[in-house]
């Protein structure tokens, strides 16, 4: 009986026989290759995803803030003022009133133009302290008179009695 030669050594065309009943390292490395190659693309893929994933969420969180209107930012101040009432007696002036809130106008107003500061100003004047001020720069308006004047004009109006 005669042995075929071809079935008992392993076939150059043929990686994946075995030689002497161990698989042929040839193959298996490049096996172990490909295997490393189509790894290393799923992570080049999987980063590629995360950061278009990482970049979605941060164009979502990094909204931009919404512009604030003058009108906005003097009703947001005007809820941190105290409306000021004179009482010569009690010695509460409106240069002592201003004094307190002079860095709120000077600083958190300052993206306000002159107007609306003058706005905030009068809003904040009480009922018989703002008629007596229409009263007193009549037949002006009130809101004819920058901010420096309208100041100058209610400290003079509604100083001390000592200095009168």
């Amino acid at each position: 009986m005669s042995l075929n030669q071809d079935a008992e050594t392993p076939s150059r065309n043929r990686q994946h026989e075995e030689v002497n009943g161990q698989p042929n390292g040839d193959w298996l490395q490049e096996l172990f290759r490909k295997q490393q190659e189509m790894l290393v693309n799923q992570q080049q893929a999987f980063m590629v995803q995360q950061e278009q994933l990482i970049s979605t969420i941060l164009r979502t969180v990094r909204t931009e803030p919404k512009p604030v209107s003058s009108e906005q930012i003097v009703d947001l101040l005007a809820g941190s003022i105290k409306e000021f009432n004179y009482d010569p007696d009690a010695r509460v002036t409106f240069a002592g009133w201003y004094a307190r809130y002079e860095p709120l106008f000077e600083k958190d107003a300052e993206r306000l133009d002159d107007g609306a500061r003058v706005r905030l100003l009068l809003r904040k004047l009480g009922m018989a302290e703002h008629e007596r001020y229409c009263s007193y720069v009549m037949p002006a308006k009130a809101n004819d008179f920058d901010f420096a004047t309208t100041l100058r004009s209610l400290k003079l109006l509604f100083g001390s009695q000592e200095s009168k």
